[in-house]
């Protein structure tokens, strides 16, 4: 089956529109889960430290504002944070992987000889 062009047009951008949509929603999510995880790990952890501070400073400050005490606690705190994080990009994965085994498969390619009106 053959699909015609009006037809390429619309899957193409469908396809485009939940790429970009899901990007947006997916990667604000991503953040929103390691800044709370973060947040609720550095609380149970070190207590002493400010969690605003340790957002505000960025993994790659970390060194120059903490001391070396409570830098091991922070890291530890980092890392559930990412995992959590990456837990829901692999679960986001898995979903999509099966949503697309209902697709249909359909050619594109169109019959050979024929050409495309624009």
């Amino acid at each position: 089956m053959v699909v015609n062009l009006i037809g390429k047009v619309t899957r193409t951008n469908t396809s485009l529109v939940f790429q970009l949509v899901g990007a947006a929603i997916f990667v604000s999510s991503g953040e929103s889960i390691f800044s709370n995880i973060l947040i609720s790990s550095l609380r149970k952890t070190v207590p002493a430290v400010d969690p605003l501070q340790v957002i505000a400073a960025g993994a790659t400050g970390l060194r120059e504002v903490f001391p070396a005490e409570v830098l091991s606690g922070i890291m530890t705190c980092y890392m559930d944070g990412l995992s959590a994080t990456f837990l829901l990009s692999a679960i986001l994965a898995c979903c999509a992987s099966l949503v697309s085994f209902f697709a249909p498969w359909v050619s594109i390619k169109g019959k050979t000889g024929m050409v495309a009106a624009v």
